[in-house]
């Protein structure tokens, strides 16, 4: 795929910085869904000449921008159930759903609840989580970020939240959530 990449934004003559090419797939994680979408919005913000992390700072910003209308409507359609769940598994993705900790992170009094607060993002046209096993993930890198920061920047919406959410688990992101 950086090879891809190194080529087609060649053809537009625009040269990717070896930073620039490693930093999308540090953000985009390995989904070569979220690859594309970042790098196409990284094309969308670069002119032809050398691309580097101030372009990717205006793409990852335009990137959010995007997820943002979906994921405001997403939320408004929610339960504040639904919600609690989605915030969760932002915070706790890939933790199994049925453990107890979980569930109490959630604010839920047993699993059929937490199951029941999924549900509806599992399947249909809001399939914004799948599951792997018993852990459920969002299916969107990007769209998660977006719901990380809904809970960092605005606390009120998952006060259960805001203790977990330490610079670590954000690792590269925070540099260019800082400008965003």
């Amino acid at each position: 795929m950086a090879r891809f990449f190194k080529e087609q934004f060649l053809r537009g003559k625009r040269e990717l910085r070896a930073d620039t090419l490693q930093a999308i797939f540090a953000l985009a994680g390995e989904s070569s869904n979220d690859q594309q979408q970042l790098a196409y919005h990284l094309w969308t913000q670069s002119t032809p000449g050398r691309v580097g992390n101030d372009e990717l700072r205006r793409a990852f910003s335009a990137l959010l921008a995007e997820v943002s209308r979906r994921g405001e409507l997403i939320l408004d359609a929610a339960t504040p159930a639904q919600r609690r769940v989605l915030f969760a598994t932002a915070i706790r993705e890939d933790e199994e759903t049925s453990t107890d900790s979980f569930i109490r992170f959630t604010g839920f009094k047993n699993n059929s609840s937490v199951g029941a607060a999924l549900r509806p993002f599992l399947k249909g046209n809001n399939a914004i989580l799948e599951k792997r096993g018993s852990k459920v993930r969002y299916r969107e890198r990007f769209l998660r970020v977006w719901v990380l920061l809904q809970v960092v920047n605005i606390p009120s919406l998952f006060p259960a939240g805001r203790p977990f959410l330490h610079s670590g688990e954000q690792g590269l992101l925070l540099s260019y959530l800082a400008n965003t």
